[in-house]
């Protein structure tokens, strides 16, 4: 069973801020922390979400654009998660945005996150904010339990 995300106010609104700017695009990036009697993030990096490159060249296999998936590319992912590991730290969490759309953690998301009802990554959180026009209406971490993901309400709280 995962821990819960532990996020201050400074690192949740670094969050939010990449959201909104990202509108109406899907935001994605990795908090990056400690992981102990709590999961507490203590660092936010943002990704580029190469979704609509994805998209562009073959709409076949990525049928759907930026505004509704997010893909990170495998050498940032490794960049990020080596860098971690350098300094210290663990990638805790992954976090994406939902443009004009509310908190879930979508049938899709279960099954990269889970593939064989499993989680492939169980220390990994997935932080998911809502985002409507420029504006957060809500947050939330879903993070494996016993036989599911379990959502945690982050904002409003």
């Amino acid at each position: 069973m995962t821990l819960p995300l532990t996020i201050s106010q400074e690192l949740r609104n670094a969050c939010f801020a990449e959201a909104v700017r990202c509108h109406p695009s899907e935001a994605c990036g990795f908090l990056l922390g400690h992981v102990g009697v709590s999961r507490e993030a203590v660092q936010f990096v943002a990704c580029k979400n190469i979704q609509d490159e994805l998209h562009a060249k073959d709409a076949s296999r990525f049928p759907r654009t930026a505004a509704t998936a997010y893909v990170i590319d495998s050498k940032e992912q490794e960049a990020i998660f080596a860098k971690a590991k350098a300094d210290g730290l663990s990638v805790i969490s992954i976090m994406h945005s939902h443009p004009e759309h509310d908190v879930y953690f979508s049938a899709e998301d279960k099954t990269n996150a889970a593939p064989w009802g499993e989680p492939l990554f169980p220390e990994l959180s997935y932080f998911v904010i809502s985002v409507y026009g420029k504006t957060v209406r809500a947050a939330s971490d879903f993070y494996w339990g016993e036989d599911d993901f379990i959502e945690r309400k982050l904002y409003p709280s």
